[in-house]
């Protein structure tokens, strides 16, 4: 099927904004001119976009799904004081309860499938599902929800990798865990040596969340967790490491010798009473950074947000710029997510997963460009808002079209998730 948008104004692959038409055949973006003539083309479809500024679709690179289940029931809370025998810690403990021990996969879909549509109604086209239950099924109950919702995804599958990354594809793929600092013994990671050697996944986890796990660690082995996985070959460019609040000077220099990539959760730390990673100290470094929502929150442009002013106020003020907040939702998370396909710009030969917000939105304005000064991308950095967001498409079909969420019900979605809470919480709500 061939595509055709029409009278686009579009983020380049130099992060600048450029009017044109963009030509799609099966996913695929075959054309990119300002003067195209229709007339030389079978288009199948034509969609003008003259109301919409066409961005790629953004990466979220750490999710906890369903996490949305929990909000409010962590606040004021730091991860050491989770789960107490007080009101709020019980009230956790049930949440988690359903979850790991009574949840069944129709309520596990529908809650998969509304934390799917916040992202999805953001612009995201591509999560990094690290799990939130312990049910045997999760990991096939988890690949249904995002097959169902389009959504390109990496699902952490920890120990059973062996079982799962040969059925990986382009739409799905399959990875494994480094445990946590409380999880490490002296005889896993020689074994995780020995796997990582024999099958060449993405490896993950939270690293230096804290500073009790940072305790943790040097307690043990008089060393950083940084140290102690280089030191068992576990960091590459296929390594990602979650937070790194707590990281030091040689920390940070192994992880940029390693090629591992960072993501940065900056709200989810703020919160969660965890610190402020470094983020200026890896840019200078080169390391490749990321960003993700985490636990809780599903709003990746809160965090974009978030990213800018941290990178403001510890750098200076002129060194970086909006499109480096846009390169680690888009180009520094599909380099290391799926170097296999060209995905991430608006180019020639890569994958249409895209999203259309409305330019028309005051909020937004002034938009501004010349040959001197452009504005654009940074009032979108800073001002744009999910309900801006108006179309997503993945690879090159129609997602959300006219805000409307065309691949399932959300409306049914959103009447299951009332009923599940109400079993969860019964009376208390």
């Amino acid at each position: 099927m061939i595509k055709l948008l029409k009278n686009c104004t579009y983020l380049t692959k130099d992060y600048d904004f450029q009017k044109g038409n963009i030509l799609i055949e099966d996913g695929i973006i075959i054309g990119i001119s300002s003067d195209f003539n229709e007339s030389n083309y079978e288009t199948d479809e034509i969609t003008d976009c003259k109301d919409f500024l066409v961005l790629p679709g953004f990466v979220n690179g750490h999710t906890h799904n369903p996490s949305m289940l929990f909000r409010g029931l962590f606040k004021d809370k730091a991860l050491l004081e989770w789960f107490d025998n007080k009101k709020q810690g019980r009230l956790q403990k049930k949440g988690f309860k359903f979850l790991d021990q009574e949840i069944n996969e129709k309520d596990f879909k529908f809650l998969m499938l509304k934390s799917y549509t916040e992202y999805l109604k953001q612009g995201i086209t591509t999560i990094v599902e690290t799990g939130q239950s312990d049910i045997e099924d999760v990991i096939p109950w988890t690949a249904q929800a995002l097959k169902t919702s389009n959504l390109r995804g990496v699902i952490d599958v920890y120990d059973e990798i062996e079982s799962f990354y040969h059925k990986s594809n382009e739409y799905i793929k399959y990875c494994t865990h480094l445990p946590e600092e409380e999880n490490i013994t002296n005889n896993i990671l020689p074994k995780l040596k020995k796997r990582k050697d024999r099958i060449p996944s993405l490896l993950m986890t939270h690293c230096l969340e804290t500073i009790n796990r940072k305790k943790i660690v040097y307690d043990n082995y008089l060393k950083s967790t940084v140290e102690l996985f280089d030191e068992f070959n576990l960091l590459d460019k296929n390594t990602l490491l979650f937070h790194c609040t707590h990281v030091d000077k040689n920390d940070i220099k192994i992880i940029g010798e390693r090629n591992a990539t960072i993501v940065y959760c900056p709200v989810s730390n703020y919160w969660s009473g965890g610190g402020n990673a470094p983020i200026e100290k890896f840019m200078e470094s080169d390391i490749n950074v990321m960003l993700g929502t985490d636990f809780l929150l599903s709003d990746l442009r809160e965090v974009m947000r978030n990213s800018y002013y941290s990178l403001k106020i510890n750098a200076a003020l002129d060194e970086y710029k909006a499109k480096d907040i846009f390169k680690m939702v888009t180009i520094n998370a599909y380099k290391v997510l799926a170097p296999e396909i060209k995905i991430g710009l608006i180019d020639i030969d890569h994958k249409a997963d895209l999203q259309f917000i409305n330019k028309n939105d005051t909020r937004l304005w002034p938009l501004i460009k010349d040959n001197n000064f452009t504005n654009i991308l940074n009032n979108i950095l800073l001002h744009s808002r999910s309900d801006m967001v108006k179309n997503v498409m993945i690879d090159g079909n129609w997602i959300i079209k006219d805000e409307k969420i065309l691949v399932f019900d959300e409306g049914n979605i959103n009447t299951k998730y009332k009923k599940i809470l109400n079993k969860i919480y019964k009376g208390l709500q």
